[in-house]
């Protein structure tokens, strides 16, 4: 639309159009001031636009004026081009109301000035051109938004796919043996997998605790089981770490055997000690304490029984297990004072031998008869030639008889 002008306004202009012009130039003139006068704007933009075509009006021979009356009469175009200047500067709402006026001045018929000022009338070019702009507008915005999604969703899946690959490296990484204290931090977070694998570089336990209990109750062979019974919650404590450190295959042999020693004889004090008091191991269980399930050492809960028999015997092959491993009668090889540790098992399974073979408690000779512990006569397989395996640690004749005594299965108590 033209800026609206009061009709005091349109008729000055007119008026000096038609002192400079022709007729024809004036009608035309006169037909935009009408259509300007039917637009009326009542905001200050439109105020100022007022002004501005006033100014024109007013003084055709300004220097825009004549500038512009210049360019357009030297100008050889025809009045099809004239036209189309005349329907841009329409759908120009950049283009000054002067300008417009000045271009159409310049028809040289009535006829082609009609058909000017219909093209400068008409608001369809501009109104086509601005629904246009919007559609293209709304396209455009509509593309960006779904690239715009297309790509978060892409990152977010990337960055997921990322962190699944991370952990899935960081669950297959190899681990090093730290800290006792890391490594049991670290398996507590683990997948089964990667924990499984933890424990099986895990360092084998300490005995310490179970040895400090026998110094304190073991005295000549004897267990002090009334005074051992007030110190039986250390004695379960370590039972529950022996639990929680079952036996691994990265461990050494003699960390495995000593483990096994330790928590048969740990479990037979415990036994007797929640039964206690009692005369015999054989007063439990009617007479078959061996077979209780009574100890849980890993995943798994052993009988005295399986943990000898199931475990030691037939995985180690070491027959002075029978001279360490005790079960609480008073023929059974003396307990020995301190636990089974790896670093000496092989001096102190020697020694365990040696002292109850050369025991004439145990084992003695008698004029030609040698009177050996009923245990050569149950595990005799396991020594191999009794005879010989009892002359490596005692003297006896090679003529010798061997007999073997019976066994008292009184409490080993003090």
């Amino acid at each position: 639309m033209y800026p609206a002008l009061n009709q005091r306004e349109v008729l000055k202009c007119y008026s000096c159009i038609m002192k400079k012009t022709s007729f024809t130039i004036a009608l035309l003139a006169g037909f935009v001031f009408a259509q300007a006068c039917t637009n009326v704007e009542t905001n200050s933009e439109a105020s100022a636009k007022t002004t501005a075509v006033s100014d024109v009006a007013t003084n055709p021979k300004s220097a825009p004026m004549k500038t512009a009356m210049a360019d357009i009469g030297s100008s050889p175009e025809s009045m099809t081009a004239r036209a189309d200047m005349m329907e841009t500067a329409a759908t120009s709402p950049a283009t000054p109301a002067k300008e417009m006026i000045d271009k159409a001045a310049d028809a040289n018929n009535t006829a082609s000035a009609k058909e000017v000022m219909a093209k400068v009338s008409n608001p369809t070019p501009a109104k086509k051109a601005k629904e246009k702009v919007e559609t293209v507008t709304k396209k455009v915005a509509s593309t960006a938004k779904k690239e715009t999604t297309s790509a978060v969703t892409k990152t977010s899946a990337s960055v997921s796919n990322s962190a699944k690959t991370v952990v899935t490296k960081v669950q297959n990484t190899t681990t090093t043996v730290p800290a006792k204290k890391e490594m049991s931090d670290a398996a507590e977070a683990a997948t089964p997998p990667a924990k499984k694998e933890m424990k099986d570089v895990a360092e084998a336990p300490s005995h310490a605790a179970f040895s400090g209990l026998l110094k304190q109750h073991v005295v000549g062979a004897k267990v002090d089981y009334a005074a051992f019974k007030k110190d039986q919650a250390i004695l379960k404590k370590y039972l529950a770490m022996l639990a929680e450190n079952a036996p691994q295959d990265s461990w050494k042999r003699n960390e495995k055997l000593a483990y096994w020693i330790n928590a048969y004889n740990a479990t037979t004090i415990n036994l007797l000690l929640d039964n206690y008091p009692v005369s015999t191991i054989k007063d439990i269980n009617n007479g078959k304490p061996w077979d209780m399930k009574v100890v849980t050492l890993g995943d798994k809960i052993y009988t005295l029984n399986e943990i000898e028999n199931g475990i030691i015997r037939p995985t180690f092959g070491e027959p002075r297990i029978h001279f360490a491993v005790n079960c609480a009668a008073k023929s059974c090889p003396p307990i020995r004072n301190e636990a089974f540790v790896a670093s000496r098992l092989d001096a102190q399974l020697e020694e365990q031998t040696k002292d109850f073979l050369n025991d004439k408690t145990y084992n003695y000779l008698e004029g030609s008869t040698f009177h050996a512990s009923s245990i050569f006569d149950w595990y005799g397989k396991d020594f191999g030639d009794v005879k010989a395996f009892i002359g490596k640690y005692t003297s006896i004749p090679g003529n010798a008889t061997i007999v073997f005594d019976d066994y008292d299965w009184s409490l080993n108590k003090q």
